[in-house]
């Protein structure tokens, strides 16, 4: 089967590379930084930031242990499918009368 990793990140970088022209605010610490010195940005947007902040950081928390979760249960799955592989239990009587057969 082909290796399909690029092809699922392209939406990703699309999104990415479209909010750095769109919306650079929401993806760019540089573009922020430099509006902080300025002072160009609103009290209110700063403070809403300030609040959303804990929000983001738990979301990202949740999602890592989420994907954390979804990978041992994957690995714990396959460590059950490799034993049944490895058994000779799961073969059926012909498959073993085939097999011990000269």
């Amino acid at each position: 089967m082909e290796d399909r990793g690029g092809i699922s990140l392209f939406p990703l970088v699309a999104l990415l590379s479209g909010l750095f022209v769109s919306s650079p605010a929401l993806v760019n610490p540089l573009f922020v930084a430099t509006r902080i010195e300025k002072g160009a940005l609103e009290r209110g947007t700063v403070e809403l930031v300030a609040a959303a902040l804990p929000l983001a950081v738990r979301g990202c928390f949740v999602t890592t242990a989420v994907m954390l979760g979804f990978g041992f249960t994957v690995f714990t799955v396959e460590r059950r499918y490799q034993a049944m592989i490895e058994s000779p239990h799961h073969l059926s009587p012909q498959d073993s009368e085939t097999r011990d057969a000269p």
